[in-house]
């Protein structure tokens, strides 16, 4: 009997020390929590409700109503705020405007209201925590990626954070494996941020329309564009590239075209991956200066006509009647990119647009640049045209012969040029001599462009002096290009050099001739000509080597910024980097 009652006495004893001990352990974790829950309030109690509930947390540190139903900000609002933190963290200017998205796109990744406007959830708390008394980002939106200044986080738990990501002094030989790069310098730590917080700053994006927008490739598949977005100073700003690659000059020659990537969407990387952008395309700050944090989008080319098809559908003569169609709609594709970067991708909110182009782009920019700017001025936007490389003249071939002039009357007739793709006033100029064909050639329909236009052209370009002087499309055939292509003149005879020379001069000349004119109406033009055989030179990755003795001591990106911001600006931009 005693042995039982000690034995329930010790068990009541026993009993009573756990009850203590579970009271004492829940009261610290109590405070703990309260102390966590406090610093999350002040986190966020400076943000109205509805700003906190694009984190999934209201002001109270609680997870929201949105963020239970699986809500929550999107991975492209990560990217907005990243895009502003990179922008600030390199010193460039973010004025209030440029950081408020305010579209549909943005209302998809997640968007709320803020002081009445609508941002990207996470760039708005991003913009918003930095002007907390000097503070960084809140929880995880520092700059570096380092998890912020919170309060709360202790040096222990933020070197476990590096040895984890294998960043900073705490860095480890897997960490460095993982990342793939040095991640002791500086660059190595801005990459890899830049890779965790700002996934899409710098990647471009393939988009191919919805089949029942407007426009189709030679062979009836949707065009297509890639995008890459801007940010910071250039949220609002956007840079057309229409793409390059030669002409189809009959109905015969575009169904062969159709089967390749210059005619169908079909062939086209849609990942967006290996895809290079260079000179003014580049998001590097000290290779491109002037317009590193625009949009840039590329106007993929399929229909073999300068974006200025016209006839819709096609079908071949003299062959098979189940050949298929060819669609030719170019025109038509650069509407419906812009009406889907319109619709979609905020073009609406456009404060700037720099239409430019290469080779058969270019000469397509010449085209379509009062176009562009007309419709783009129906959103309050300005527009400027740049055409590289497109300045192919309408001269004979040394052997007397007007080789390049049939092959754009022909491309006028097989893509319906006539049909609306000409500016109306150089179309009128030349219907009663039946030669609406001069429409194609910028050296003619420069004389009616009023939108300010900056010229960059080779006078010794080996393709448009192959096309054009030689009357072929392969340079290596012909003496002439075969020892000016190979050696630059070395092994040419001095007849073979006074010819090209000449050339040279005639490009000068009417180029000069252009710009005058357009002067003279008040429109804003200018020139760059350069001395290289180089064809295409403004998405080069030695864009920054181009130089001109009309633009003594600068080059070419810094002239295109002059052109464009004014000789103050340009030099602040260049002398910067």
């Amino acid at each position: 009997m005693q042995s039982t009652c000690l034995l329930r006495a010790s068990l009541v004893f026993t009993l009573a020390l756990a009850t203590v001990f579970l009271f004492g352990c829940c009261s610290a974790r109590a405070v703990v929590g309260q102390n966590a829950s406090a610093r999350i309030h002040n986190v966020f109690a400076a943000f109205p409700a509805s700003f906190s509930a694009g984190w999934g947390v209201d002001s109270s540190g609680r997870p929201s109503s949105r963020a239970l139903a699986g809500g929550g900000a999107s991975a492209e609002g990560v990217g907005g705020a990243a895009a502003l933190w990179q922008a600030e963290a390199a010193g460039s200017a973010v004025p209030r405007s440029a950081q408020v998205a305010g579209s549909a796109e943005t209302q998809e990744g997640g968007a709320v209201k803020y002081a009445g406007r609508r941002v990207s959830s996470l760039a708005g708390v991003a913009v918003a925590g930095s002007q907390m008394k000097g503070r960084g980002p809140a929880d995880g939106l520092s700059p570096r990626g380092s998890g912020g200044t919170s309060g709360g986080t202790t040096r222990a738990a933020r070197n476990a954070q590096r040895r984890r990501r294998g960043t900073g002094k705490h860095k480890t030989r897997a960490g460095a494996k993982k990342t793939g790069r040095k991640t002791g310098s500086k660059a190595g730590k801005k990459n890899q941020a830049q890779d965790s917080l700002f996934p899409w700053v710098g990647k471009p994006q393939m988009v191919v329309l919805d089949s029942t927008k407007k426009g189709r490739c030679l062979d009836g598949s949707s065009p297509a564009f890639v995008i890459r977005r801007g940010y910071g100073t250039g949220l609002n700003k956007w840079i057309f590239y229409l793409e390059g690659g030669g002409w189809c000059f009959s109905v015969k020659q575009c169904l062969v075209r159709s089967r390749t990537l210059l005619g169908s969407s079909r062939f086209y990387n849609q990942t967006g991956d290996n895809i290079d952008l260079n000179g003014i395309a580049s998001s590097d700050i000290k290779v491109n200066p002037g317009f590193h944090n625009w949009n840039f989008v590329i106007f993929k080319y399929c229909d073999g006509a300068a974006f200025a098809g016209n006839r819709g559908v096609v079908r071949p003569r003299n062959v098979n009647s189940n050949k298929p169609p060819v669609y030719m709609e170019g025109r038509w594709n650069l509407l419906g990119i812009i009406e889907a970067l319109l619709a979609k991708h905020r073009l609406g909110q456009a404060t700037d647009v720099l239409l430019t182009g290469c080779s058969a782009g270019g000469q397509g920019v010449s085209m379509a640049c009062d176009g562009v700017a007309k419709w783009m001025a129906q959103f309050g936007a300005k527009t400027r045209c740049l055409m590289d490389a497109g300045f192919f003249m309408d001269i004979p071939t040394i052997r007397g012969a007007y080789v390049f002039r049939r092959r754009m009357d022909q491309l006028a007739s097989t893509g319906g040029l006539a049909r609306g793709s000409y500016d109306q006033e150089c179309a009128a100029a030349f219907r009663g001599s039946r030669q609406q064909w001069k429409c194609t050639f910028p050296e003619y329909n420069l004389h009616f462009v009023s939108t300010p236009t900056f010229i960059l052209n080779s006078n010794i370009d080996y393709k448009a002096i192959s096309m054009t002087l030689i009357g072929t499309s392969r340079p290596s055939t012909h003496p002439l290009m075969d020892c000016y292509y190979s050696s630059g003149l070395s092994e040419c005879t001095s007849q073979q050099r006074g010819v090209i020379g000449s050339y040279a001069t005639r490009v000068m000349g009417t180029v000069q001739e252009v710009v005058r004119s357009a002067q003279r109406r008040g429109a804003a033009f200018t020139s760059f000509i350069y001395q290289t055989k180089s064809h295409c030179m403004v998405g080069d990755p030695t864009w920054q080597s181009v130089v001109s003795p009309q633009w003594p001591g600068k080059n070419l990106p810094w002239a295109i910024s002059e052109w464009y911001y004014g000789a103050a600006v340009a030099a602040k931009l260049h002398r910067r980097v």
